[in-house]
């Protein structure tokens, strides 16, 4: 192991895993169209953004559920709280 080993493994944990998949989705992408045949399917590098992709998702079908909820809420409910709040 030499410096250049280990000044790469430092790089390496300092760079975000985003970052990191985006380049290994780049350079796998400039590989494969360079290549005379069909290169090795990444699976692990497709998993990790697939995985990627599904948290964000949920995130955002939270957060739609979760206006939703307050919108019919305060949709429906609205009329009984309007006199309540009248005393704050």
């Amino acid at each position: 192991m030499d410096i250049d080993d280990l000044l790469q493994e430092l790089d390496d944990n300092q760079v975000p895993s985003g970052t990191r998949d985006i380049a290994d989705l780049t350079q796998s992408w400039i590989a494969e169209r360079s290549a005379p045949e069909i290169l090795p399917f990444q699976t692990a590098l497709l998993e990790r953004l697939m995985e990627r992709i599904r948290q964000q998702v949920l995130i955002k079908l939270w957060y739609l559920s979760f206006f939703f909820s307050f919108f019919f809420f305060f949709l429906f409910c609205g009329e009984v709280w309007k006199p309540t709040l009248q005393y704050f």
